[in-house]
């Protein structure tokens, strides 16, 4: 080593000293201001909570991964599962100016991961309506693990700026576990925001720009539809009292009320489970709430006279068989291609009326702009 190597390393390692000492300075004034104020001030936000947050139970925007399903369907044994630029699952939107929009709401019964993207029953809506000479817009919000409380605040926060007129819904058994759990709603409500909750975010948004963070994040995305419809709760131990089904009653007439309060026309639908079980069954189904809760939703719709799509009712008397192991639904809950197109063809044939009555209205006066016509322009740009 040189003499000039060797001074310039002294340098180095004084310089470092030096900032070492500085930054130690800082710190220790810091602390001295910090227990200082502590004793002379009195600080107004001590104990303050900062703002609440509220999670959109949604599915991201523009996602695009593979769904396995070869449990099930091991001659076809991956579906695609995308979204638009405003989270709703692809495919979405047909037309520009449509003559109806139809939005479904639920949870992963109605989101049909499993299903191939032009067989889930939402979209196949859309097109029945559309063969009868209704151009239909059918967007599907659902997402697994909802329920009816955060399909409410999907609709006031997200939906009505699309301008629907039609939002169909369907939830129970969600609803069961989140009112079985600890927090019931509670827990779907504004928290304040967490350490953990930004370090997701940072995360996800971080996966988006760097290939190497998003193949780390895949590595623990749950894609199989076992794991992947997975819930964090429980089935009901049979031996308790039934489940109190007051909150999902006020919560669905909460909607009913809501979506009329837009002039959106509310559509409720009764959630199939079957009684035949297989290695795919989540534990936890409950049939004997489903039914429960199932009822609540029958007398909602016929109380606040809003139409009901009892889809239980139609595959117990219409649809002979429908209760088979792997007929309608891969694991007695959620549908597999050939129950989503059962449930499409009876889906569309109940909102053909409604949906050909707002047509008209709108084919004879156009309808006065609501408050989504401009947000949805905005978002379409």
């Amino acid at each position: 080593m040189t003499n000039s190597e060797s001074a310039g390393g002294r340098r180095g390692a004084g310089l470092l000293a030096k900032l070492g000492l500085l930054l130690l300075w800082v710190a220790f004034s810091l602390a001295l201001g910090e227990i200082a104020l502590r004793i002379l001030w009195h600080n107004p936000y001590a104990k303050e909570v900062p703002d609440h947050v509220l999670k959109l139970r949604m599915q991201h925007p523009h996602t695009d991964h593979w769904v396995d399903r070869s449990e099930f369907a091991p001659a076809d044994p991956r579906v695609r599962f995308r979204t638009d630029g405003r989270g709703y699952i692809v495919p979405s939107r047909q037309y520009a100016k449509p003559d109806v929009t139809v939005v479904f709401l639920g949870g992963s019964t109605t989101a049909c991961n499993a299903v191939q993207e032009t067989a889930r029953f939402p979209v196949v809506v859309g097109k029945l309506l559309t063969a009868r000479g209704i151009e239909t817009n059918s967007l599907n919000a659902a997402r697994s693990g909802g329920t009816v409380h955060d399909s409410l605040n999907v609709l006031l926060n997200h939906v009505l700026f699309d301008s629907p007129d039609i939002v169909v819904l369907m939830h129970a058994t969600n609803d069961i576990g989140i009112i079985a759990s600890r927090w019931g709603y509670l827990s779907r409500s504004g928290h304040p925001v967490q350490s953990m909750l930004i370090a997701k975010w940072l995360f996800q948004l971080a996966s988006s720009h760097s290939s190497l963070i998003g193949l780390a994040r895949q590595s623990h995305l749950k894609t199989n539809v076992v794991q992947g419809f997975a819930h964090v709760f429980d089935k009901n131990d049979p031996a308790e009292p039934a489940l109190p089904t007051a909150p999902f009653e006020d919560r669905l007439r909460a909607f009913v009320r809501l979506a009329r309060s837009f002039d959106v026309e509310p559509v409720l639908m009764t959630q199939p489970l079957a009684s035949s079980r297989n290695a795919l069954t989540p534990a936890w189904a409950d049939l004997g709430n489903q039914d429960r809760f199932n009822h609540v939703i029958r007398e909602v719709a016929r109380t606040e006279d809003a139409l009901l799509i009892d889809l239980v009712r139609h595959l117990q008397e219409e649809v002979p068989g429908w209760d088979e192991p792997m007929k309608l639904f891969y694991d007695g809950m959620h549908v597999n291609d050939d129950g989503s197109r059962v449930y499409a063809a009876h889906i569309a044939d109940q909102l053909y009326p409604m949906a050909r009555e707002i047509a008209a209205r709108r084919t004879a006066a156009p309808a006065p702009a609501r408050e989504g016509d401009f947000h949805r322009s905005v978002f379409a740009r």
